[in-house]
């Protein structure tokens, strides 16, 4: 497979010819701070978030959380993404063990498409039909401007939830250039790209890349259909114990890797670098996303309405039906408080849902989140919220939101 690597590099410019709050990048993690500024202008209003006041999301109201007390931000272990955030194979903080969850309310609304998420915690950052977006979180009048002329989703109606990943310094993310072509990755400063400009760092010849996963200390691990590489400071190798053919999804656990593929045979896989055994099967059920809380990994088969639980370590082959009967599955997080998923619905109207088990089982059945969401998916979790994306319905223009309600 051939490779074509990039350099990234940045125009000395003078300081009065960046872009507003670009030189915020130079403060360290915990000093970041980007204001509300404009951006170069946003796509759409929002209603402010906060402890109160927000506007609900759907009419599907949050019922109680389960009794289990609090756990630390990022306390478990998956995917390589920021600590405290899960989504595709995160963790996040658990919400408070005695309190209602909070109801679902809007971060932000009037996008066009906002197909992937990412959040820290300060900010969401949203990839939209041709744009790089940021909104804080304390309220999003107007979405900053990160980067435009990007091409539009693969899929016009299910998109790859999990494109995008933040750590403390940039945004990286996957997206087709606005010309076509197969999806590219790309990395900028967090408050935002010079000129608005994507920045490439990395082209598969072979493939489409499909899932990306960003750690604290700002590697991203990406997927496409034949390997899953690992980018640091622009430079991308292949995880050389990695072999398949239609790479559906991967999850990271330190430094082993698990991912699933439908064919020859199909099922979930994984491998250690430093481990002479290669690739071995931990069960045959593949999925669109994984994730690893407390030593189980889990699986979600679209195609099956179903999520699937086993030991990360193996369990004989033959998975646990986590939930079942979950119609047009699109997301999936898992953190201490239990796993979060999100259902498109038909896709034609507000219809999706937004739904949760806690760790110990379905048995009760789920507890709806939100329900009458438009096109729902790129579920997060982030300092006890679960954030997700409503993609908006087809014929109505900039109807997208973010919402968050309280775990």
């Amino acid at each position: 497979m051939r490779q074509r690597l990039f350099a990234i590099s940045l125009v000395m410019l003078g300081a009065a010819a960046l872009p507003a709050g670009f030189l915020a990048v130079a403060c360290s993690p915990a000093e970041r701070s980007f204001g509300d500024g404009d951006g170069g202008g946003g796509t759409g209003g929002a209603s402010p978030t906060g402890s109160g006041g927000a506007s609900p999301a759907g009419s599907g109201g949050a019922s109680p959380a389960g009794s289990g007390g609090a756990s630390p931000a990022g306390s478990g272990t998956g995917g390589g993404v920021s600590a405290g955030e899960g989504g595709g194979g995160g963790t996040g903080a658990a919400g408070g063990g005695d309190t209602q969850p909070l109801p679902p309310e809007v971060v932000a609304t009037g996008l066009d498409d906002p197909y992937s998420i990412a959040v820290d915690d300060q900010s969401v950052f949203i990839l939209s039909t041709s744009t790089l977006l940021r909104c804080p979180l304390a309220g999003c009048p107007a979405p900053v401007v990160l980067a435009d002329g990007l091409g539009p989703p693969a899929n016009a109606v299910i998109a790859t939830p999990y494109l995008i990943g933040v750590d403390p310094n940039f945004v990286h993310w996957l997206s087709s250039p606005n010309d076509g072509g197969s999806r590219r990755y790309y990395r900028c400063p967090a408050a935002g790209c010079v000129f608005k400009t994507p920045v490439e760092v990395w082209e598969s010849v072979a493939s489409n890349l499909n899932q990306i996963h960003v750690s604290d200390d700002g590697v991203a691990r990406i997927s496409d259909k034949f390997d899953v590489l690992e980018c640091d400071n622009g430079q991308c190798e292949r995880i050389r114990c990695v072999s398949a053919d239609g790479i559906r999804s991967f999850v990271m656990d330190g430094t082993t890797v698990y991912w699933a593929h439908p064919t020859d045979p199909g099922g979930v896989y994984f491998c250690d670098p430093g481990n002479a055994d290669g690739a071995i099967q931990l069960h045959a059920e593949h999925g669109v996303v994984m994730a690893i809380h407390d030593g189980i990994h889990y699986v979600m088969n679209a195609a099956k309405s179903t999520i699937f639980a086993c030991k990360k370590t193996g369990c004989g082959g033959s998975p646990t039906t986590f939930v079942e009967g979950e119609p047009s599955l699109t997301s999936m997080a898992v953190g201490p408080t239990g796993v979060y998923w999100t259902a498109l619905g038909t896709g034609m109207s507000a219809d999706g849902v937004v739904k949760m088990c806690p760790l110990d089982g379905c048995g009760g059945g789920p507890r709806v989140i939100a329900s009458n969401q438009a096109r729902p998916t790129s579920v997060r979790l982030r300092n006890g919220f679960v954030y997700w994306s409503n993609r908006g319905l087809s014929g109505s223009p900039m109807s997208g939101e973010i919402v968050r309600a309280g775990l």
